[in-house]
């Protein structure tokens, strides 16, 4: 009978290390004091995260007109348009 198996020694390997870094992760954020608090810190920001879009949408306008005056920066056309698709998709009228 011939092996038909599509897999190769190099997915398995993948696949190994992906679940290892992820048992290291579980691990540490499970059975340590420090991790413990430190994925209550991640869950309590993952909670605030939708109200605070505004803001960061705000702090990301205000960095790209900054460098835009300083004119160190060329990708300003690329952020605003960004920008402006993010806004046009929450609904929110821009400016």
């Amino acid at each position: 009978m011939k092996n038909q198996s599509n897999h190769s020694p190099s997915n398995f390997w993948f696949g190994f290390s992906i679940g290892a870094v992820a048992a290291v992760a579980a691990s540490y954020l499970l059975g340590t004091k420090k991790g413990r608090e430190t994925l209550k810190k991640v869950i309590a920001m993952s909670e605030q995260f939708p109200e605070r879009i505004p803001e960061i949408i705000e702090k990301f306008q205000k960095i790209a007109a900054e460098k835009s005056k300083e004119n160190k920066f060329s990708g300003l056309q690329t952020i605003d348009s960004v920008i402006k698709k993010i806004k046009q998709s929450s609904g929110e009228k821009h400016q």
